[in-house]
């Protein structure tokens, strides 16, 4: 099975397209769905419910982008962002006058330029993603050092380790060289 991301991302793309999605899930001999199916399922119907509104009742724009597509409801369009990778901006064609560019999931303006001459609106992805790279690269740093901290201790740990048991070892090494023995018959 897919995983629940790579569903929206291909329920975003056929959007785009002015398309359906068709998932092909059939029931199982007992007539129930499978349960990794219905997961995704979920998954799918919890972003549906957060993001519905850039697919229900949208129009594909005919944009198919590495970054992404778009959808449009009247005068409003939907950038959806899919890639892995931000690009630092995102420009494409347009012939109406842009007024206002925001992010969808709080309103939050962003920065962005539009072209008459050339019928092109570009916005600079890297504004407002930069806060999220932060967090991340801050995260990732943060990890590093823990884990640079927990491979030293076991290396100190190690090295004490080693120290006792050389130290006992020669003890019992030496008491046995020091000792006497009988042989009885």
């Amino acid at each position: 099975y897919k995983s629940g991301s790579e569903l929206v991302r291909l329920l975003v793309r056929a959007a785009g397209k002015g398309a359906n999605l068709l998932m092909n899930i059939g029931p199982q001999p007992n007539g129930e769905l499978p349960a990794a199916a219905l997961e995704r399922l979920k998954g799918m119907g919890a972003w549906m419910d957060k993001n519905g509104e850039t697919i229900y009742g949208t129009d594909g724009m005919g944009i198919y982008a590495d970054w992404g597509t778009v959808t449009r409801k009247g005068n409003t369009l939907f950038m959806h962002i899919l890639a892995d990778v931000m690009p630092e901006v995102i420009s494409i064609p347009l012939s109406q006058k842009v007024t206002k560019v925001s992010l969808y999931e709080d309103g939050a303006p962003v920065n962005y330029q539009y072209n008459s001459k050339m019928k092109c609106l570009t916005v600079q992805t890297s504004v407002f993603f930069s806060f999220l790279a932060l967090f991340v690269n801050l995260f990732l740093l943060f990890f590093l050092f823990l884990l640079c901290f927990v491979s030293l201790f076991l290396i100190l740990f190690y090295l004490v380790i080693n120290v006792v048991f050389t130290f006992i070892y020669k003890q019992i090494l030496n008491l046995t060289l020091n000792s006497t023995y009988y042989l009885v018959r």
